[in-house]
């Protein structure tokens, strides 16, 4: 017998029948592990696309340290105490058979993890299978437990003041006898105590994959109709932080929309994006280019800041078309710009968030002069009424696939059912009323599972659409009989062809009841 495993033994046959998982991920410093070559604590937005682009955008910055990403299993497959049909509608199936001499054995079953490939990190229901051992300090209150050997789970001990640690709850039959339930809980943290998250020789190598950003789908609209705007609205989603005028979503395409600018106040006058919309667009990003080009070739050639942001200033407003008498009218451009980009470094910026500045205020005078000149300058300049079209337009951009040096912390609380306690409670009542559940995973990558609950038989469609309105799957279409149902969609079209990266709605419809709700498929 193992030491610390109670004369008592923990025996029998339990399935999970309730179980809660967060996941806390934070960065770390990128290591000598492969995994870690490409990986990146800052994210960017790219253009045209990332694996071709010509500008980016930064999209956030992690210090070692900083909480990543936060993600838990849904609350109704966490109910300790009548979750499990929902478990096993969500895909989980984990069978674990304890033997008295400490160890355990899984046959094939099902258990929510998390998978990041290229990149991308999305939720999954792996099959596992394996013979291990475990420790137990005999107690059945709050009693210590842990995972001695396993090639499947985290390792962890019986001692709570270790990292890596887990308890047990065990609850017995009138006469204390059999175990009729197990509640068990662990915390483990990525490294050679957990044997999680590290190579072959031991060294941290999880990776948190980025490939997908927040994002909303009303966001200009909302903006338009809170302050009294007419801005124009594109086609695709806002990229960035979620605002309050609609439901938040992620998304790997779409617009940098910023109404609000350095200071965070909606416009206050010191937003980079004014003169366009407060888009991103290809005006803007010949401004940069124009401006910081020209800047780094005076400087280098000899001239002082304040000549070459005098110069810089010039090659921006005439590349854009405005007429070289309109900026000779305009006086010191140089002092303008240089005066707004000194403003920057002093107070603590770099270099590129002055030449934004220089930008920001030689468009602005270019506006005002044109505009004492008879000239229209801010209409040319706005070309945020379209999409890129060759010439200029709004920019989308792509998230891209972006890894993060991450170090994993997993806390899980699970209850496990003697299989001969469910096979006698006969738990799966029957449903009074309809419902569609949210998917699980979810985002997903590359399956997931669709559960709902009709309370009459009946003719039960259910369908998969694109964003564009356009059905792409037929997962059910029959008579069904009254009960919780669970259906598989493996990310393929009616056709079998993969469905690209993105967000589907899947619908489900009765004679008397239809609903739909969102889903994310992730490459």
């Amino acid at each position: 017998m193992i030491a610390g495993v109670s004369g008592q033994g923990l025996s029998g046959n339990f399935k999970m029948t309730g179980v809660h998982v967060k996941w806390i991920n934070v960065a770390r410093d990128s290591g000598a592990a492969v995994e870690d070559v490409g990986s990146t604590h800052d994210l960017v937005l790219s253009w045209p696309s990332a694996a071709a682009e010509q500008f980016t955008w930064g999209a956030g910055s992690f210090d070692p340290g900083d909480v990543v990403a936060v993600a838990e299993t849904p609350e109704a497959i966490a109910n300790m105490g009548s979750a499990a049909t929902l478990v096993a509608a969500a895909g989980i199936d984990l069978t674990v058979i304890l033997n008295e001499d400490g160890s355990f054995e899984i046959p094939t079953s099902t258990y929510p993890s998390t998978d990041t490939e290229n990149c991308s990190t999305f939720a999954s229901m792996p099959t596992v299978a394996e013979q291990g051992t475990y420790e137990w300090d005999g107690e059945d209150d709050h009693g210590g437990f842990g995972i001695v050997e396993s090639g499947v789970f985290d390792l962890f001990s019986m001692d709570a003041t270790d990292v890596n640690h887990g308890y047990i709850n065990v609850y017995r039959a009138e006469d204390g006898s059999a175990i009729r339930h197990v509640i068990l809980g662990w915390n483990a943290t990525d490294g050679i105590g957990s044997a999680s998250g590290i190579d072959a020789e031991g060294l941290l190598n999880r990776q948190l994959g980025f490939s997908t950003a927040p994002a909303d789908e009303d966001f200009v609209t909302g903006v338009n109709a809170a302050y009294g705007k007419s801005l124009n609205v594109g086609d695709h989603v806002t990229l960035g932080d979620n605002w309050p005028y609609d439901e938040a979503v992620v998304a790997n395409w779409g617009y940098i929309f910023d109404p609000a600018g350095p200071d965070g106040e909606l416009f206050s006058g010191d937003e980079p994006l004014q003169f366009t919309g407060y888009y991103m667009t290809y005006h803007d990003l010949v401004a940069l280019a124009t401006f910081g080009g020209a800047f780094n070739a005076a400087v280098t050639a000899g001239d002082d800041e304040l000549t070459a942001a005098g110069a810089a200033a010039s090659a921006t407003l005439s590349t854009l078309g405005v007429d070289a008498t309109v900026i000779a009218a305009l006086g010191d451009l140089g002092a303008l710009a240089w005066g707004a980009m000194e403003g920057i470094l002093t107070a603590g910026g770099d270099i590129e968030d002055a030449i934004i500045a220089g930008v920001v205020t030689a468009l602005g005078a270019g506006v005002q002069g044109a505009a004492a000149a008879g000239i229209d300058f801010a209409a040319a300049l706005d070309d945020s009424d379209h999409n890129f079209d060759g010439t200029n337009g709004r920019l989308i951009f792509e998230v891209g696939n972006q890894c993060v040096p991450n170090r994993q912390t997993r806390v899980v609380k699970a209850k496990f059912s003697s299989v001969e306690v469910l096979e006698a409670a006969e738990e799966d009542a029957l449903p009074t009323e309809f419902a569609l559940n949210q998917n699980y995973p979810n985002p997903f990558n590359p399956s997931t599972s669709i559960t709902f609950d009709i309370p009459e038989s009946g003719d039960v469609t259910l369908t998969v659409w694109n964003m564009l309105g356009e059905q792409v799957r037929t997962l059910v279409a029959s008579n069904m009989t009254t009960g919780s149902h669970s259906v598989q969609f493996d990310g393929l079209d009616d056709a079998g062809t993969p469905l690209a990266t993105g967000i589907y709605l899947y619908r489900l419809d009765t004679t008397k009841f239809n609903a739909t709700k969102k889903m994310l498929l992730m490459k």
